[in-house]
Protein backbone atom coordinates (compact mmCIF):
# COMPACT_ATOMS: atom_id res chain seq x y z
CA UNK A 1 0.00 0.00 0.00
CA UNK A 2 1.36 3.43 -0.98
CA UNK A 3 3.14 4.89 2.04
CA UNK A 4 1.46 8.05 3.37
CA UNK A 5 2.28 7.46 7.03
CA UNK A 6 4.32 10.66 7.37
CA UNK A 7 1.65 12.81 5.71
CA UNK A 8 -1.09 11.26 7.84
CA UNK A 9 0.95 12.00 10.95
CA UNK A 10 1.29 15.66 9.94
CA UNK A 11 -2.42 15.87 9.13
CA UNK A 12 -3.26 14.35 12.51
CA UNK A 13 -1.06 16.73 14.47
CA UNK A 14 -2.05 19.91 12.60
CA UNK A 15 -5.74 19.36 11.83
CA UNK A 16 -7.18 16.51 13.91
CA UNK A 17 -5.64 16.33 17.37
CA UNK A 18 -7.12 18.83 19.82
CA UNK A 19 -3.80 19.94 21.29
CA UNK A 20 -2.87 21.07 24.78
CA UNK A 21 -3.72 24.74 24.31
CA UNK A 22 -7.31 24.11 23.25
CA UNK A 23 -7.71 21.32 25.79
CA UNK A 24 -6.66 23.75 28.54
CA UNK A 25 -9.19 26.28 27.23
CA UNK A 26 -11.95 23.68 27.45
CA UNK A 27 -10.82 22.87 31.00
CA UNK A 28 -11.33 26.56 31.72
CA UNK A 29 -14.94 26.35 30.49
CA UNK A 30 -15.47 23.32 32.72
CA UNK A 31 -13.96 24.96 35.80
CA UNK A 32 -15.85 28.22 35.28
CA UNK A 33 -19.10 26.29 35.17
CA UNK A 34 -18.27 24.35 38.32
CA UNK A 35 -17.74 27.68 40.11
CA UNK A 36 -20.95 29.03 38.56
CA UNK A 37 -22.86 26.01 39.82
CA UNK A 38 -21.63 26.51 43.39
CA UNK A 39 -22.68 30.16 43.30
CA UNK A 40 -25.99 29.17 41.73
CA UNK A 41 -26.70 26.60 44.42
CA UNK A 42 -26.04 29.27 47.05
CA UNK A 43 -28.38 31.72 45.32
CA UNK A 44 -31.07 29.08 44.79
CA UNK A 45 -30.87 28.05 48.43
CA UNK A 46 -31.19 31.67 49.55
CA UNK A 47 -34.27 32.06 47.34
CA UNK A 48 -35.88 28.98 48.87
CA UNK A 49 -34.77 29.65 52.44
CA UNK A 50 -32.52 26.59 52.69
CA UNK A 51 -28.98 25.38 52.01
CA UNK A 52 -28.08 23.27 48.99
CA UNK A 53 -24.90 21.23 49.28
CA UNK A 54 -22.21 21.28 46.63
CA UNK A 55 -21.08 18.21 44.72
CA UNK A 56 -18.49 16.09 46.53
CA UNK A 57 -16.42 15.13 43.47
CA UNK A 58 -16.22 15.61 39.72
CA UNK A 59 -15.26 13.21 36.94
CA UNK A 60 -14.24 14.10 33.40
CA UNK A 61 -16.12 11.86 31.01
CA UNK A 62 -16.68 11.17 27.30
CA UNK A 63 -14.23 12.21 24.61
CA UNK A 64 -12.64 14.80 26.89
CA UNK A 65 -11.71 12.14 29.46
CA UNK A 66 -10.63 9.64 26.78
CA UNK A 67 -8.63 12.33 24.95
CA UNK A 68 -10.37 11.68 21.64
CA UNK A 69 -11.83 15.15 21.08
CA UNK A 70 -10.83 16.60 17.71
CA UNK A 71 -10.39 20.16 16.49
CA UNK A 72 -13.67 21.74 15.45
CA UNK A 73 -13.81 24.70 13.03
CA UNK A 74 -16.89 26.15 14.76
CA UNK A 75 -15.65 25.48 18.33
CA UNK A 76 -18.63 23.18 18.91
CA UNK A 77 -16.95 21.03 21.52
CA UNK A 78 -18.78 18.64 23.81
CA UNK A 79 -17.38 18.52 27.35
CA UNK A 80 -18.79 15.81 29.62
CA UNK A 81 -18.48 16.13 33.39
CA UNK A 82 -19.88 13.89 36.11
CA UNK A 83 -21.00 15.56 39.37
CA UNK A 84 -21.09 13.24 42.36
CA UNK A 85 -23.23 14.32 45.32
CA UNK A 86 -23.92 12.69 48.62
CA UNK A 87 -27.28 10.96 48.27
CA UNK A 88 -28.75 12.95 51.17
CA UNK A 89 -27.97 16.19 49.33
CA UNK A 90 -30.15 15.50 46.28
CA UNK A 91 -33.89 14.86 45.80
CA UNK A 92 -34.88 11.19 45.68
CA UNK A 93 -36.42 11.71 42.27
CA UNK A 94 -33.67 11.84 39.57
CA UNK A 95 -35.72 14.23 37.42
CA UNK A 96 -35.95 16.67 40.33
CA UNK A 97 -32.23 16.24 40.99
CA UNK A 98 -31.36 17.25 37.44
CA UNK A 99 -33.80 20.14 37.57
CA UNK A 100 -32.24 21.53 40.75
CA UNK A 101 -28.84 21.66 39.08
CA UNK A 102 -30.37 23.28 36.02
CA UNK A 103 -32.14 25.89 38.15
CA UNK A 104 -28.87 26.65 39.93
CA UNK A 105 -27.17 27.38 36.61
CA UNK A 106 -30.03 29.68 35.66
CA UNK A 107 -29.43 31.68 38.83
CA UNK A 108 -26.01 32.66 37.51
CA UNK A 109 -26.42 33.23 33.77
CA UNK A 110 -23.41 33.65 31.52
CA UNK A 111 -22.76 34.12 27.82
CA UNK A 112 -25.01 31.25 26.87
CA UNK A 113 -26.39 30.45 23.42
CA UNK A 114 -29.61 29.19 25.02
CA UNK A 115 -30.83 28.66 28.60
CA UNK A 116 -29.41 25.68 30.51
CA UNK A 117 -31.63 22.62 30.16
CA UNK A 118 -32.22 19.49 32.24
CA UNK A 119 -32.21 16.70 29.69
CA UNK A 120 -32.77 12.96 30.16
CA UNK A 121 -29.17 12.07 31.06
CA UNK A 122 -27.53 15.38 31.91
CA UNK A 123 -27.89 19.10 32.43
CA UNK A 124 -26.52 20.98 29.42
CA UNK A 125 -25.02 24.46 29.31
CA UNK A 126 -24.47 25.94 25.82
CA UNK A 127 -21.92 28.72 25.37
CA UNK A 128 -22.51 31.43 22.79
CA UNK A 129 -19.12 30.86 21.16
CA UNK A 130 -19.51 27.15 20.57
CA UNK A 131 -18.69 24.69 23.37
CA UNK A 132 -21.34 23.05 25.49
CA UNK A 133 -20.94 21.21 28.77
CA UNK A 134 -23.02 18.19 29.76
CA UNK A 135 -23.21 17.65 33.51
CA UNK A 136 -24.22 14.12 34.42
CA UNK A 137 -25.65 13.94 37.94
CA UNK A 138 -24.62 11.11 40.28
CA UNK A 139 -25.32 10.28 43.89
CA UNK A 140 -23.20 8.21 46.28
CA UNK A 141 -24.88 6.11 48.95
CA UNK A 142 -24.43 2.96 50.97
CA UNK A 143 -26.65 -0.04 50.28
CA UNK A 144 -28.06 -2.39 52.93
CA UNK A 145 -24.80 -4.38 52.97
CA UNK A 146 -22.67 -1.30 53.61
CA UNK A 147 -21.36 -1.23 50.04
CA UNK A 148 -20.70 2.18 48.49
CA UNK A 149 -22.87 2.61 45.41
CA UNK A 150 -22.72 5.37 42.78
CA UNK A 151 -25.91 5.93 40.79
CA UNK A 152 -26.61 8.06 37.74
CA UNK A 153 -29.71 10.22 37.40
CA UNK A 154 -30.62 8.84 33.99
CA UNK A 155 -34.20 9.17 32.86
CA UNK A 156 -36.77 8.42 35.53
CA UNK A 157 -34.59 6.14 37.66
CA UNK A 158 -31.31 6.11 39.51
CA UNK A 159 -29.08 3.62 37.68
CA UNK A 160 -25.97 2.14 39.31
CA UNK A 161 -23.02 3.22 37.19
CA UNK A 162 -19.30 3.76 37.58
CA UNK A 163 -18.57 7.25 36.18
CA UNK A 164 -15.00 6.19 35.34
CA UNK A 165 -15.85 2.86 33.69
CA UNK A 166 -15.80 3.92 30.05
CA UNK A 167 -12.62 6.00 30.22
CA UNK A 168 -10.87 3.27 32.24
CA UNK A 169 -11.94 0.68 29.65
CA UNK A 170 -10.68 2.82 26.79
CA UNK A 171 -7.33 3.59 28.41
CA UNK A 172 -6.79 -0.13 29.03
CA UNK A 173 -7.61 -0.96 25.41
CA UNK A 174 -5.27 1.74 24.10
CA UNK A 175 -2.46 0.49 26.30
CA UNK A 176 -2.91 -3.22 25.62
CA UNK A 177 -3.73 -3.16 21.89
CA UNK A 178 -1.49 -0.39 20.52
CA UNK A 179 2.04 -1.26 19.33
CA UNK A 180 4.50 -0.38 22.06
CA UNK A 181 8.11 0.39 21.09
CA UNK A 182 9.24 -0.21 24.66
CA UNK A 183 8.09 -3.83 24.47
CA UNK A 184 8.96 -4.94 20.95
CA UNK A 185 12.02 -4.06 18.88
CA UNK A 186 11.14 -2.72 15.46
CA UNK A 187 7.94 -0.90 16.43
CA UNK A 188 8.27 2.38 14.56
CA UNK A 189 4.96 4.09 15.30
CA UNK A 190 4.45 6.29 18.33
CA UNK A 191 2.64 4.92 21.36
CA UNK A 192 -1.16 4.92 21.63
CA UNK A 193 -1.87 4.23 17.97
CA UNK A 194 -5.43 3.15 18.79
CA UNK A 195 -6.25 6.59 20.19
CA UNK A 196 -5.07 8.16 16.92
CA UNK A 197 -7.17 5.76 14.84
CA UNK A 198 -10.27 6.59 16.91
CA UNK A 199 -9.68 10.30 16.37
CA UNK A 200 -9.13 9.86 12.63
CA UNK A 201 -12.34 7.83 12.24
CA UNK A 202 -14.25 10.42 14.28
CA UNK A 203 -12.85 13.09 11.95
CA UNK A 204 -14.05 11.08 8.96
CA UNK A 205 -17.54 10.79 10.47
CA UNK A 206 -17.77 14.59 10.79
CA UNK A 207 -16.01 15.49 7.54
CA UNK A 208 -19.23 16.58 5.78
CA UNK A 209 -21.96 18.77 7.20
CA UNK A 210 -24.63 16.76 5.39
CA UNK A 211 -23.52 13.41 6.82
CA UNK A 212 -25.43 12.03 9.78
CA UNK A 213 -23.08 9.43 11.22
CA UNK A 214 -22.66 7.99 14.75
CA UNK A 215 -21.59 10.02 17.76
CA UNK A 216 -18.38 9.60 19.68
CA UNK A 217 -19.29 6.68 21.95
CA UNK A 218 -20.65 4.45 19.19
CA UNK A 219 -17.74 5.27 16.90
CA UNK A 220 -15.22 4.63 19.65
CA UNK A 221 -16.76 1.27 20.60
CA UNK A 222 -16.76 0.14 16.98
CA UNK A 223 -13.20 1.26 16.28
CA UNK A 224 -11.85 -0.47 19.39
CA UNK A 225 -13.66 -3.66 18.43
CA UNK A 226 -12.34 -3.61 14.84
CA UNK A 227 -8.90 -2.05 15.38
CA UNK A 228 -6.09 -3.56 13.31
CA UNK A 229 -2.68 -2.45 14.66
CA UNK A 230 0.34 -1.91 12.49
CA UNK A 231 3.78 -1.66 14.03
CA UNK A 232 5.30 0.63 11.41
CA UNK A 233 2.53 2.70 9.78
CA UNK A 234 -0.57 4.52 10.97
CA UNK A 235 -2.00 4.76 7.45
CA UNK A 236 -2.07 0.97 7.14
CA UNK A 237 -3.63 0.64 10.59
CA UNK A 238 -6.32 3.15 9.62
CA UNK A 239 -7.06 1.50 6.28
CA UNK A 240 -7.20 -2.00 7.75
CA UNK A 241 -9.39 -0.86 10.64
CA UNK A 242 -11.78 0.77 8.17
CA UNK A 243 -11.91 -2.45 6.13
CA UNK A 244 -12.57 -4.58 9.18
CA UNK A 245 -15.18 -2.13 10.43
CA UNK A 246 -17.01 -2.32 7.11
CA UNK A 247 -17.08 -6.10 7.26
CA UNK A 248 -18.32 -5.98 10.84
CA UNK A 249 -21.19 -3.63 9.89
CA UNK A 250 -22.07 -5.71 6.85
CA UNK A 251 -22.57 -8.57 9.30
CA UNK A 252 -24.25 -6.71 12.14
CA UNK A 253 -25.12 -3.07 12.92
CA UNK A 254 -25.91 -3.56 16.61
CA UNK A 255 -23.49 -1.83 18.98
CA UNK A 256 -23.43 -2.60 22.69
CA UNK A 257 -22.04 -0.53 25.53
CA UNK A 258 -18.50 -1.91 25.98
CA UNK A 259 -18.72 -1.75 29.78
CA UNK A 260 -22.35 -2.88 30.11
CA UNK A 261 -23.45 -5.18 27.34
CA UNK A 262 -26.99 -5.24 28.64
CA UNK A 263 -27.22 -1.72 27.20
CA UNK A 264 -27.55 -1.32 23.44
CA UNK A 265 -26.12 1.94 22.12
CA UNK A 266 -28.09 1.51 18.87
CA UNK A 267 -31.47 0.85 20.49
CA UNK A 268 -32.95 4.03 19.03
CA UNK A 269 -33.88 3.97 15.35
CA UNK A 270 -31.91 7.16 14.70
CA UNK A 271 -28.71 5.64 16.13
CA UNK A 272 -29.17 2.48 14.05
CA UNK A 273 -29.69 4.61 10.94
CA UNK A 274 -26.43 6.46 11.68
CA UNK A 275 -24.51 3.18 11.97
CA UNK A 276 -25.96 1.97 8.69
CA UNK A 277 -24.90 5.29 7.18
CA UNK A 278 -21.36 4.72 8.47
CA UNK A 279 -21.34 1.31 6.79
CA UNK A 280 -22.27 2.90 3.46
CA UNK A 281 -19.72 5.71 3.77
CA UNK A 282 -16.95 3.26 4.65
CA UNK A 283 -17.78 1.26 1.55
CA UNK A 284 -17.46 4.44 -0.51
CA UNK A 285 -14.24 5.54 1.24
CA UNK A 286 -12.49 2.21 0.72
CA UNK A 287 -13.33 2.41 -2.96
CA UNK A 288 -11.49 5.76 -3.05
CA UNK A 289 -8.49 4.23 -1.28
CA UNK A 290 -8.29 1.24 -3.63
CA UNK A 291 -5.77 3.11 -5.80
CA UNK A 292 -3.25 2.91 -2.96
CA UNK A 293 -2.83 -0.79 -3.70
CA UNK A 294 -1.94 -0.26 -7.37
CA UNK A 295 1.71 -0.85 -8.23
CA UNK A 296 1.62 2.29 -10.39
CA UNK A 297 0.05 4.54 -7.72
CA UNK A 298 1.65 7.99 -7.59
CA UNK A 299 1.92 10.32 -4.64
CA UNK A 300 -0.55 12.69 -6.30
CA UNK A 301 -3.08 9.86 -6.60
CA UNK A 302 -2.49 8.82 -2.99
CA UNK A 303 -2.97 12.33 -1.68
CA UNK A 304 -6.13 12.73 -3.73
CA UNK A 305 -7.51 9.49 -2.33
CA UNK A 306 -7.03 10.64 1.25
CA UNK A 307 -8.38 14.09 0.31
CA UNK A 308 -11.60 12.46 -0.85
CA UNK A 309 -11.84 10.47 2.38
CA UNK A 310 -11.17 13.33 4.79
CA UNK A 311 -12.56 16.19 2.66
CA UNK A 312 -9.72 18.47 3.79
CA UNK A 313 -7.50 20.90 1.88
CA UNK A 314 -4.36 19.63 3.62
CA UNK A 315 -4.23 16.83 1.06
CA UNK A 316 -4.31 19.27 -1.86
CA UNK A 317 -0.74 20.38 -1.17
CA UNK A 318 1.52 19.84 -4.18
CA UNK A 319 2.96 16.34 -4.00
CA UNK A 320 6.61 15.64 -4.62
CA UNK A 321 7.19 13.14 -7.38
CA UNK A 322 7.77 9.50 -6.50
CA UNK A 323 9.07 7.06 -9.05
CA UNK A 324 7.19 4.11 -7.67
CA UNK A 325 4.75 3.15 -4.95
CA UNK A 326 6.04 1.97 -1.63
CA UNK A 327 4.78 -1.49 -0.80
CA UNK A 328 5.43 -2.89 2.65
CA UNK A 329 4.58 -6.33 4.02
CA UNK A 330 2.74 -6.83 7.27
CA UNK A 331 5.07 -6.19 10.20
CA UNK A 332 6.70 -9.02 12.13
CA UNK A 333 8.74 -7.86 15.10
CA UNK A 334 11.61 -10.05 16.29
CA UNK A 335 9.69 -13.23 15.71
CA UNK A 336 6.56 -11.77 17.31
CA UNK A 337 3.69 -11.60 14.86
CA UNK A 338 2.05 -8.32 15.81
CA UNK A 339 -1.72 -8.72 16.13
CA UNK A 340 -2.61 -7.80 12.55
CA UNK A 341 -5.43 -10.31 12.56
CA UNK A 342 -6.88 -11.42 9.21
CA UNK A 343 -9.54 -9.11 7.91
CA UNK A 344 -12.81 -10.98 7.71
CA UNK A 345 -16.41 -11.07 8.93
CA UNK A 346 -16.96 -10.27 12.58
CA UNK A 347 -19.80 -12.04 14.28
CA UNK A 348 -21.70 -10.12 16.96
CA UNK A 349 -19.56 -10.79 19.99
CA UNK A 350 -18.40 -8.70 22.91
CA UNK A 351 -15.80 -6.00 22.93
CA UNK A 352 -12.74 -8.10 23.71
Amino acid sequence: MFDMHSDLKTFYEEHVRLGKKRRDELAGFRNANLDRLKSGLDALGEKHGTDYAYFEETRDQGGYAMRTLNQHPENEYDIDVGLIFDADDLPDDPTEARQRICDAFKEKPGKFRRPPKARMNAVTVWYADGPHVDFAIYRRREDIWGRTVIEHAGGDEWIERDPDAVSDWFDERVGSLSPDPSLYAGVAVEVEQLRRIVRLLKFFCHSRVDWDLPGGMITTALVVECYRPNATRDDVALHDTMAQLLRRLEWNTTVLNPVDQSQELTAKTGCRDQVEGLRDKLDWALDQLAVLHDATCTEAQARNAWRLVFNHEFWNAKATAKAESLLRPAATVSGFAFPNRPIGPVKPAGFA
